[in-house]
């Protein structure tokens, strides 16, 4: 059998190709792999919103039928009775527990979940239900502001990439925002990558340019025909 020898330059080149080819794929495969982490957090607090949901409509009827009276407004009173029922490791009112830093009085505080992701309910410019019904059929009652780590693990507090969006609806139940996808396509406001994320089940988004062409492919994402870059 003939065998192969390198001499030590040899040697040199060809883990310097390997080095090469491991700095060209690696940040890749991480970067993956850190999206797929993201989607499958961002889908299991989806559920968990709207299992909580149908468990409050449960105990106490249908949103407009709630009793909020002893309440500044609508959101705060959902905020306070999801305190019965979910499953969290801190809970925040107001502006005592700045769970990003940016709690306002547009919110009504929150919760940090178990594994590490956090909920803001927020309610700016929505009546409340106890003095106005114009908001039953829209998808206009509050809204929920996820963030899947702490903010001192932030890479970026910009939406559709750490903080994401949704709303609730009496007659939807937890709406996730960006049903048009189309802010998404063109990065005009990430926020409404939320849809994205919870029907294609991917933050391809991120790899487009403001066109919607794939960076690594001639894939342009539409939203209907082409939702991937793969």
């Amino acid at each position: 059998m003939k065998k192969f020898a390198f001499t030590l330059a040899e040697t040199l080149i060809v883990m310097g190709i390997i080095g090469v080819v491991a700095a060209l794929t690696l940040p890749n495969l991480n970067s993956s792999t850190g999206d797929r982490e993201k989607v499958a957090k961002l889908k299991k607090v989806y559920q968990n919103l709207n299992d909580l949901n149908g468990r409050l409509i449960g105990v106490y009827g249908k949103l407009e039928d709630w009793n909020c009276n002893n309440y500044i407004s609508f959101s705060e009173c959902y905020h306070s009775r999801m305190a019965d029922y979910i499953k969290a490791s801190k809970t925040c009112n107001n502006s005592n527990c700045a769970i990003d830093g940016q709690m306002s009085g547009d919110n009504y505080g929150g919760y940090i979940l178990p594994d590490g992701a956090s909920i803001v309910i927020g309610g700016k410019g929505f009546a409340p239900y106890n003095t106005s019904k114009t908001c039953v059929n829209d998808i206009c009652i509050l809204d929920i502001t996820v963030y899947l780590e702490s903010k001192s693990k932030f890479n970026t507090n910009v939406g559709g990439i750490q903080r994401f969006q949704f709303y609730l609806s009496a007659s939807q139940g937890i709406v996730p925002d960006g049903k048009s996808y189309s802010k998404c396509i063109d990065h005009s406001y990430k926020s409404s990558c939320t849809a994205w994320i919870i029907d294609f089940g991917n933050m391809d988004y991120l790899k487009t340019d403001s066109s919607g062409k794939c960076k690594n492919s001639s894939i342009v994402l539409d939203g209907v025909n082409n939702t991937t870059c793969k």
